[in-house]
């Protein structure tokens, strides 16, 4: 049996979920409501580099949904917009006049004329859903359908269809039936907010797993967000970290002896305690050994500006400047007004991918999830997370507000499930002593820890754990 040939997206992570591209000369629906980003889409795929060959045209067909005019105005926004492809190897075109004779013969015999005139292999049609609108025949349009489909299979197109159909509708019609795939592209509320997502509804040929992913819309088009896409590939370029079985040095006197030597590689460790208890500075310790020893860190933090968090270092004598100067050390922050979960996982995964670090803090696991209620994706959140870490081989502190009492803020609920990390740390007041922090290791994979809680003494350094408590 032949292997089927693809044709890339341009979209990476489409292209994975697809298995590498859509199937040669299929045609494709792509089907949501106005303003999801189906236009962005199309458009980003028929300006492809790819599609930049000499023999290689695409041909853009408008009908009733959005003026051609403003579509090329709004385009030319976009990072994949090529000023000499325009005209040459995207060309534009529409249907209106054949549409508005409501003659599906002629505008059949239009598509014709225009495809043997510029002998293009990828056509889209924006949009589908406006013919539908604007027929009374239905069974006329439904056989229209199909000789587009026949045409398009015959001239050897690769093509999409674009239509404003709703959720409810995508599958419900004859179009349905005669597309290759059906590609939803949806809004939904999560959390009090609007977010995009992706789903392949249908596919013929090509085994696509139908899950929902979240999408971005920025200046390069449309981004989709398949966090397993990212983890594997981070795997297969650095998978050599994640088989160590070494041990990190926290820097942190007197914590190593209670790990058998240090934090095995590739853990990703909750550090937990009230406000105030320290978990910042113990993490900077941290995150200061693996630097001074030549190991790449990653800051994450969220509510501070990178200025505000080196001056709260050089307040503790830490010289961090000098790291990021070196680019040994990369700061990210985010303003938590601007701050959405999906595409903050996605900028770690890329700052992770490029900086390749081999200690990432977190600073805080509160703060990035504090918008997130539901039990269920704070976990799946916290498993990225995790999936990110160990995919590099490198060790994370993610810090986790808590009550003093071990109560967490959401209804005496922990808000994270701590099964999912590899390590568990708490910080406390002492009861009969609030002036004294005590430190316990409650797990951590990979060793066999000193569990009794230890008092944590504080000085110019830093931290250091003293004598176990009584």
């Amino acid at each position: 049996m032949s292997k089927m040939q693809l044709l890339k997206t341009g979209i990476p992570q489409l292209d994975g979920i697809l298995g590498g591209g859509l199937p040669l000369f299929s045609v494709n629906l792509i089907a949501g409501p106005p303003g999801v980003g189906k236009t962005i889409m199309a458009l980003q795929m028929l300006f492809h580099p790819s599609r930049m060959k000499d023999d290689y045209r695409s041909l853009y067909l408008s009908t009733a949904s959005e003026p051609l005019p403003k579509v090329l105005r709004y385009a030319q926004h976009f990072s994949f917009f090529d000023p000499d492809a325009f005209g040459q190897k995207v060309i534009f075109s529409n249907l209106v006049s054949s549409l508005r004779e409501e003659r599906f013969d002629r505008m059949l015999s239009f598509i014709h004329t225009q495809i043997d005139k510029y002998q293009p292999k990828f056509v889209v049609i924006d949009s589908l859903k406006a013919i539908r609108d604007l027929t009374k025949d239905l069974a006329a349009f439904r056989l229209f359908c199909f000789d587009l489909a026949s045409l398009l299979a015959t001239k050897r197109c690769t093509a999409l269809l674009i239509g404003e159909y709703p959720r409810e509708e995508m599958t419900a019609h004859g179009e349905a039936a005669i597309v290759d795939a059906i590609f939803s592209l949806s809004f939904d509320e999560e959390e009090g907010e609007h977010r995009r997502y992706f789903q392949v509804i249908k596919s013929r040929g090509i085994a696509a797993p139908m899950k929902r992913y979240p999408i971005l819309l920025n200046k390069d088009g449309v981004e989709i967000l398949d966090f397993s896409q990212l983890v594997d590939c981070l795997q297969s370029d650095y998978g050599s970290h994640s088989i160590e079985t070494s041990q990190a040095p926290t820097g942190i006197p007197g914590l190593d002896p209670m790990l058998e030597g240090g934090i095995p590689r590739g853990n990703t460790v909750l550090l937990r305690g009230p406000s105030g208890s320290g978990k910042t500075l113990l993490s900077w310790q941290f995150l200061l050994a693996g630097l001074r020893a030549g190991e790449p860190g990653l800051f994450v933090g969220y509510g501070n500006s990178e200025k505000q968090i080196i001056q709260q270092a050089q307040r503790m004598g830490w010289d961090i400047e000098s790291f990021v100067s070196e680019g040994l050390l990369q700061i990210h922050t985010c303003r938590l007004s601007e701050l959405r979960v999906d595409e903050e996982l996605f900028t770690l995964y890329q700052k992770t991918f490029q900086h390749q670090p081999r200690r990432i803090v977190v600073d805080s696991l509160s703060s990035l999830c504090y918008r997130v209620e539901e039990q269920r994706l704070r976990r799946e959140r916290l498993d990225q997370l995790a999936e990110l870490i160990s995919s590099m081989g490198a060790v994370g502190f993610l810090l986790l507000e808590q009550e003093n009492n071990g109560l967490a803020r959401a209804a005496g609920k922990d808000p994270f499930e701590p099964a999912v990390a590899d390590g568990l740390i708490d910080l406390s007041f002492a009861k009969d002593n609030p002036q004294i922090t005590r430190l316990q290791v409650v797990k951590m994979r990979g060793c066999k820890p000193q569990r009794e809680p230890t008092q944590l003494r504080w000085n110019e350094q830093g931290a250091e754990l003293i004598s176990p408590s009584s």
